[in-house]
């Protein structure tokens, strides 16, 4: 793993290994249960990378405040 990589590329990560995983469950090993576990979770790390996005948004937003005041 690299020490370097961001939240948001951890969260990327996640989510692209987590939907390729829910594929071949409903695909490969037809595991349905598993399937719909795995979408639960793409879809929990899809509004955790919203939030991400968003705090980074004000974060920055922030430190602009703080230059030009």
């Amino acid at each position: 793993m690299n020490t370097d990589e961001s939240l948001l590329g951890l969260l990327l990560r996640a989510h692209r290994e987590a939907s390729a995983q829910s594929h071949g469950e409903e695909y490969v090993f037809h595991n349905i249960p598993a399937k719909c576990d795995y979408d639960n979770a793409v879809q929990s790390i899809e509004s955790a990378i919203k939030a991400v996005h968003l705090a980074e948004i004000r974060v920055f937003g922030q430190k602009d405040r703080k230059e030009t005041a």
